[in-house]
């Protein structure tokens, strides 16, 4: 029984699941009104987990092949394809139907959207282009607006806007690193990555851009009012100028593999910059 908890636990990715429901609380910060916490908090999880766990189901046969990969619940077979895809289907209806009831119809729809867009979009995406991050970034837009909805603020607002903007940014560079670090695995398991269409060299040069890109988008939230304390921006300016000179390290490097693994630590503190940010402002 402990065994197969874990794998259950395992299944979920529960710190990808964390990172989304952060960016969801946010978005209420942001708002600057109050908010459901619980309901918000356990439907996020719980849609978060849904899609996560539906995720391994849909990518069993290539985990495989993967040497990171071939360890998780399924390819290693702690947990059978029929119950991963039946914890992944009631943890999405139970987040879907706590965000409904405590949330409103807003919210719950656009977690639905994201979960939609995560596993029938993206996940097929990630087989067929190198550029399926780009595509499947609009999952980490949604998770902000999802909290910003469910203090009943109405939606394009300028602030939610900038916010939406700066995870929107944020998911390349985290999904490319990661995958760009380990692209040799990647391409053997199916999936093609960056490295095969600019290269090595090009793409540290890339990935350049978009972590440069991804800091100016944090330095947007205080022009449209989602970070106005002069504490919480200074800790933007911080983390922006810090992703910034890390990532430099990438024009040099390339496609190293120490230079990613720094740049992708970077790039995740970067989001947890941000969302600190949201709170300090909040609470001062």
């Amino acid at each position: 029984m402990r065994a197969r908890f874990g794998a259950a636990v395992e299944l979920i990715k529960p710190r990808i699941v964390t990172l989304s429901t952060l960016s969801s609380l946010a978005g209420v910060f942001a708002a600057g009104k109050s908010a459901p916490w619980l309901a918000l908090t356990a439907g996020v999880w719980l849609t978060a987990a849904g899609a996560c766990a539906l995720n391994q189901f849909q990518e069993r046969g290539s985990d495989r092949l993967m040497r990171r990969t071939s360890g998780r619940p399924i390819p290693s077979g702690r947990l059978s394809a029929a119950a991963a895809l039946a914890v992944s289907l009631a943890l999405s209806a139970a987040g879907l139907a706590v965000l409904f009831a405590g949330c409103g119809a807003v919210s719950c729809l656009l977690a639905a959207c994201g979960a939609f867009w995560y596993n029938g979009v993206y996940t097929p995406l990630k087989t067929r282009s190198a550029f399926s991050a780009v595509i499947g970034a609009v999952t980490g837009a949604i998770s902000p607006a999802i909290g910003w909805a469910a203090t009943g603020r109405p939606l394009f607002e300028r602030a939610l806007l900038a916010l939406c903007f700066f995870f929107l940014i944020w998911q390349v560079p985290h999904s490319w690193l990661l995958s760009m670090r380990l692209s040799a695995e990647y391409e053997g398991a199916g999936f093609p990555t960056p490295v095969t269409v600019f290269g090595p060299t090009r793409s540290g040069r890339v990935l350049f851009c978009w972590m440069t890109v991804t800091a100016l988008a944090c330095l947007l939230l205080p022009l449209y009012g989602v970070v106005n304390s002069p504490i919480a921006v200074m800790f933007l300016a911080a983390g922006a100028a810090w992703t910034t000179l890390i990532s430099v390290r990438l024009l040099a490097a390339g496609a190293d593999s120490a230079s990613m693994r720094r740049a992708f630590g970077a790039v995740n503190g970067l989001a947890l910059v941000v969302m600190a940010a949201a709170f300090l402002n909040r609470v001062l």
